[in-house]
């Protein structure tokens, strides 16, 4: 297989001044980086610490010390990435691509990718190439959202249903619960919810909509599944944070009003610590239950538009924004962009 492997030759830094809600002065190191494109649409961190960014012109994983870059000729279905997700299992770690041309799943160790296999329409029960989001349930039954439905990947079978089926809206984000339970943000029709088993195949339970329950919209960008009864979600008018098994109850709403960076929330991460990061058109902000700490352009951030957020092992916050890649470590920035 034909890997293209870069190694940072030169780094240059910039300093500039930081200025959190807490009034801290900040470093920021701006490192250029080999990156097919500066457009980050996804970001997972494995458990060896290496990190990978789906971008819109391919794949990109970064080891510490090594960047490289996956095209179509390493096996990934598309140049366009979509969302990335990991399924654990006895036989090693494998990376789940989504792509406008299919997925791919890819064995790799901590040397790199060590083998591919590419699924579309011409060679499996994928219902559309254009695959927008997945995820890996806690039994390895892989689900995709598609244009046209969605698909899943239960050891060797395929089960497919389109939109009309599903009698809702395009799924557009995606998080699993330990319990099988999947919560699948939709375009303008609240959460859907859906399970799989053997015995009856994909089941699903009412829709989480604003007739039902809280949630501050119907369209929702993004999820964050805490546990099998805490979720967030990000939509665009606001996060709603449900904790319970009821759908009516156990809401709590968060817009600018209570202090959100913007009310379109695109992304949501809770890291080890508890504290909330959500991402926006306008930048980043973090809540720790108490307090509320803002990030932008001006103070650190490469971009305003925040398309994903992740921690490593040491316990800084990546995220993948419009313009390269931004880490923070709680005291400083740094942040990767293309040449």
């Amino acid at each position: 297989m034909k890997f293209q492997k870069y190694l940072l030759a030169y780094v240059f830094f910039v300093t500039g001044v930081v200025f959190t809600s807490c009034d801290d002065d900040n470093k920021v190191n701006d490192k250029p980086v080999v990156l097919p494109s500066n457009r980050i649409t996804s970001v997972y961190i494995d458990d060896e610490d290496v990190k990978w960014f789906g971008t819109t012109e391919g794949l990109v994983s970064f080891d510490g010390e090594q960047w490289t870059v996956y095209s179509t000729d390493d096996g990934v279905a598309g140049e366009h990435i979509n969302q990335l997700s990991c399924q654990k299992s006895a036989a090693g770690n494998e990376l789940w691509v989504a792509t406008n041309d299919g997925v791919s799943v890819l064995a790799y160790d901590i040397d790199g990718i060590t083998s591919a296999t590419v699924y579309a329409i011409d060679n499996s029960g994928l219902i559309s190439d254009t695959v927008t989001a997945l995820t890996v349930d806690a039994g390895n039954v892989r689900w995709f959202a598609t244009d046209e439905g969605v698909s899943i990947f239960a050891v060797s079978d395929w089960l497919s249903l389109t939109y009309s089926e599903m009698r809702h809206k395009k799924i557009i984000s995606m998080g699993s619960a330990s319990d099988g339970w999947n919560y699948m943000g939709t375009e303008g029709d609240g959460v859907a919810r859906y399970r799989f088993d053997e015995v009856d195949g994909i089941t699903g339970a009412s829709l989480i909509d604003t007739d039902w329950s809280r949630i501050p919209d119907d369209n929702v960008l993004s999820v964050c599944v805490v546990s099998d009864t805490c979720q967030w979600y990000g939509t665009t008018k606001g996060a709603g944070c449900h904790v319970g098994r009821d759908t009516r109850l156990g809401w709590t709403v968060y817009t600018k009003d209570e202090g959100l960076i913007n009310d379109t929330v695109t992304a949501i991460f809770e890291d080890s610590k508890g504290v909330v990061w959500f991402g926006s058109p306008d930048g980043l902000c973090s809540f720790d239950g108490e307090n509320w700490n803002y990030y932008t352009k001006e103070n650190g951030l490469s971009d305003n538009k925040i398309n994903d957020i992740c921690e490593d092992s040491g316990g800084s916050v990546w995220i993948a924004t419009d313009n390269g890649i931004s880490v923070y470590d709680g005291s400083s920035w740094t942040v990767y962009k293309q040449l």
